[in-house]
């Protein structure tokens, strides 16, 4: 495991410590998956990357 993969883990168990190792590993996956797949809608969707950046930028503020 990564070291960046194992300090997700590690954080999800801080909020959740009642999971199991292998229910964490699972939830740090989903959230992954779900990383990739916002990333990739972005880069695909400008439009989104605007509203993104806006919201961002208001929450700054």
């Amino acid at each position: 495991m990564s070291k960046n993969l194992k300090e997700y883990y590690e954080e999800i168990r801080s909020f959740c410590p009642e999971l199991s190792e292998e229910e964490a590993i699972e939830a740090g996956d989903a959230l992954l998956q779900i990383a990739k797949l916002l990333s990739d809608t972005v880069q695909e969707t400008p439009e989104l990357k605007t509203l993104i950046e806006t919201g961002k930028e208001n929450d700054i503020e």
